[in-house]
């Protein structure tokens, strides 16, 4: 499948293949979607992106992947892509380890929250290609130093791929105008977002970490079985980009 484009179809049936599907969730309780189902339109450009980023490398050796909160994600990269070498980094308990042990080269147990302090240090490798999606919003550490202290580890002419809601899609302005919170309260399980960034935030972020922005996307690619009335309102509103539900961003070291 690597000669086009994914969709989120071919997404959902390398799900299935993958037997993925028995460890899926709700979104939430108002959802219609499941985990995966609401999010096989992110991961089919994540996908394809990845795809791009191989393409464009011309190395010898084999290229080496680094997936920052490792998950269905992983075993998609590793059905896909079986000639990556593949570390992820994250904290995970054993039950989300189980199926994802065979997929992996090595996996880095830490916090990316950690990187406040100068004096931890994941152990990571150099990577060609760093995949940085979902997280950033998860995090209570300024991303620009988690950024920073990932750098080193990108190898010269490597990416990072960063995928993240865009914190002012139509969705969010709504729940205000209608005197609901857009954001997740806290939660001692920390499953919600601390933050989430607008592209302009996201560009000096970068910056400000070291990094250039190689490229960047504003999509509707979250939710896949969307009430009638979302889908048309989306439909609408594509002319205005910055009203789509998530940023994505292609990011290389600056010379």
């Amino acid at each position: 499948m690597k000669d086009r484009a994914l969709s989120y179809r071919d997404v959902l049936s390398m799900a299935e293949a993958l037997g993925l599907r028995q460890f899926d969730f709700r979104l939430s309780a108002k959802s219609r979607d499941t985990y995966i189902e609401g999010h096989s339109k992110r991961y089919a450009h994540l996908l394809n992106t990845i795809s791009q980023q191989v393409a464009a490398r011309n190395v010898p050796e084999p290229l080496a992947l680094l997936d920052i909160g490792l998950g269905f994600q992983t075993t998609l990269i590793r059905s896909l892509f079986p000639e990556l070498v593949i570390d992820t980094l994250g904290f995970s308990d054993s039950a989300a380890m189980g199926f994802l042990a065979e997929s992996v080269h090595k996996h880095h147990e830490f916090d990316l929250n950690d990187y406040q302090f100068d004096g931890r240090d994941a152990g990571l490798g150099v990577y060609d290609i760093v995949v940085f999606c979902e997280v950033i919003e998860h995090l209570y550490t300024m991303p620009e130093k988690v950024l920073a202290r990932l750098r080193p580890h990108v190898k010269p002419g490597g990416v990072v791929i960063v995928q993240t809601p865009n914190a002012v899609q139509w969705r969010h302005r709504v729940r205000m105008l209608m005197g609901r919170n857009p954001y997740d309260r806290i939660t001692q399980y920390r499953m919600g977002h601390y933050r989430e960034y607008t592209v302009a935030e996201l560009r000096e972020i970068a910056a400000t970490a070291g990094f250039t922005v190689r490229s960047l996307e504003l999509r509707n690619y979250f939710g896949l079985r969307k009430r009638f009335e979302t889908t048309v309102i989306d439909h609408l509103l594509t002319p205005i980009p910055t009203l789509r539900s998530g940023i994505a961003l292609v990011l290389e070291v600056s010379a």
